[in-house]
């Protein structure tokens, strides 16, 4: 990259970060939580280059389900 003044550069580091913010975002929008009455079930759609990272997030929401559900028992 050579002559690139810095603001170039700049923008440039910008851009790439809203791209990988983007498709963050569009990876953990396939990551649906689907609640029934007694039941807390987690539909995951594990694709791309992320799929661990959501599949670890569905099992998190389960953790987090579950406590909830067992503290709302008498």
């Amino acid at each position: 990259m050579e002559g690139c003044t810095l603001p170039t550069l700049l923008m440039l580091v910008v851009t790439v970060r809203s791209v990988s913010s983007l498709l963050l975002r569009k990876n953990l929008m396939k990551l649906h939580t689907v609640a029934s009455n007694s039941h807390v079930h987690s539909a995951l759609r594990c694709t791309g280059t992320r799929a661990y990272s959501a599949c670890i997030t569905g099992n998190a929401i389960q953790r987090i389900a579950a406590v909830i559900k067992s503290s709302k028992e008498p």
